[in-house]
């Protein structure tokens, strides 16, 4: 081969070698996302801008959710999402978990109305963004785990007329943000570590579309009376509240308008402090789900509780109660009863007496060591028992005489399959699904029964 040829070939070989090399970088890098029929997938890939789109083979396909969130982002430039500005689509941008200071103006420029939803939330904004002002169409915008504040009016009240989920944390706020009763349209709130021990009864005022407030971490020492003029309110959430009063049921202000919130079906009570159930059968009469947990509650007083009507599902876990309240008797519409990691020892004949309309009971992680033959005599509805991880040692008979039981756990018990279980031969255990083992020798419990108690072998 001449030299001449072999400088030919030479190049040939290096400009071939160096597009091998520019595509394989063009792929990792450039463009280090992953694609599916809906989502631009960026999450946790070290970034710290937003990358090139390849979207050759998505021009007739909406991708909704631009998801790049735990990178390294510090800032969103201007112009960062021009290729998507040809797509007729809706767009969900997911930021959540980086460490973004500065959103430039024009960061959204191209797709501002096609915007329906900002995750911002764990960076180090410590303002609204002025680009999300023409985002019309901003339905979501979740910026609590930053540096805020406070709310800035003017971009507050040009994102009201869409917003109608969103999430701030407060912590660094020196008063009330009345900025918020610019969203009128907003149905989901959920705020963030609020410093403030009292609220104006007016701090919601123009929120009458709320329906779902979730108050997460407070200084409050009483849960404000400021609630009560949300009037389409259905759903509360209080969790880690740990000023509100300890050692008094009435952990609520009283509404100076109206008595009561009669839409709220909803409310979740968890990691506050409260010996004594807090009074919300007074302010929300019609309720239907209550869940509470790891308040450190002991008490149930039955001198508040009347008959109720609108509970069916209730749930006390993570407590201090040492015995069935009294007081869960009052509920004649409970469907759903569930008390898992409590203290309670002992179950007695009287403790679900009022109960006929139970179907699903769960006493999960409880230090149950014996359930009286009566416990459940007045629970004929019950198809599911969980007994799960108790100090039990034998099949209480009780649960033998529920016609309708269908599931029966048992698991991690100390059961000791022995001929001493001959009494639940004639129980009908075919139809019966038990989870758990014998304590001896790790047989399932049923299978023994089948075996040796209902063959006749005891």
């Amino acid at each position: 081969m001449s030299v001449r040829n072999s400088r030919a070939m030479t190049g040939v070989l290096i400009v071939f070698l160096a597009s091998c090399v520019y595509g394989f970088l063009l792929d990792t890098i450039s463009d280090p996302c992953s694609y599916s029929s809906n989502e631009i997938a960026c999450r946790g890939r070290g970034l710290t801008s937003i990358p090139l789109f390849n979207l050759t083979r998505y021009t007739d396909v909406c991708l909704k959710f631009i998801t790049l969130s735990d990178n390294k982002l510090t800032s969103i430039g201007n112009d960062s999402f021009t290729q998507l500005r040809s797509v007729n689509c809706s767009y969900t941008i997911l930021f959540s978990d980086n460490n973004i200071s500065q959103i430039d103006e024009y960061a959204f420029r191209g797709i501002e109305a096609h915007i329906e939803g900002l995750y911002l939330q764990r960076n180090s904004l410590h303002s609204l963004p002025e680009a999300i002002s023409s985002s019309i169409n901003l339905n979501m915008l979740f910026i609590d785990g930053n540096p805020i504040v406070s709310l800035n009016p003017s971009i507050m009240a040009k994102i009201g007329h869409s917003v109608t989920q969103f999430s701030v944390d407060m912590s660094l706020f020196q008063k009330w943000p009345t900025e918020l009763h610019f969203l009128h349209e907003l149905t989901h709130l959920s705020l963030y570590n609020i410093p403030f021990q009292y609220l104006d009864s007016s701090a919601f005022r123009g929120l009458t579309n709320v329906q779902f407030l979730y108050i997460m971490g407070s200084n409050f020492i009483k849960i404000p009376n400021a609630i009560c003029t949300l009037s389409s309110l259905n759903s509360l959430q209080i969790d880690n509240n740990y000023f509100l009063n300890e050692s008094k049921s009435d952990v609520f202000e009283p509404c100076s308008h109206t008595t009561s919130l009669p839409n709220v079906i909803s409310f979740s009570y968890s990691n506050n402090r409260a010996d004594f159930f807090p009074n919300i059968l007074t302010i929300f009469p019609s309720v239907k789900y209550i869940g509470m947990s790891n308040n450190g509650m002991r008490f149930m007083n039955a001198d508040q509780f009347m008959d109720n009507f609108s509970v069916v599902r209730f749930g006390l876990h993570y407590e201090k109660f040492s015995q069935i309240p009294s007081s869960l008797n009052t509920f004649k519409s409970l469907e759903k009863l569930l008390l898992q990691n409590n203290l309670i020892e002992f179950i007695e004949d009287d403790d679900f007496i009022g109960l006929r309309n139970l179907t699903i009971i769960n006493l999960d992680y409880n230090p149950i060591q014996y359930i009286t033959n009566r416990a459940f005599q007045n629970n004929t509805q019950l198809t599911e028992v969980t007994l799960s991880h108790t100090l039990l040692t034998t099949i209480p008979t009780t649960v033998t005489m529920i016609p309708a039981l269908q599931t029966l756990r048992l698991e991690a018990n100390g059961i000791e399959c022995t001929c001493e279980l001959a009494s639940l031969k004639i129980w009908n255990v075919s139809s019966i699904r038990i989870e758990g083992q014998c304590y001896q020798t790790n047989e399932r419990i049923d299978q023994f029964i089948k075996t040796y108690i209902s063959a006749g072998r005891c």
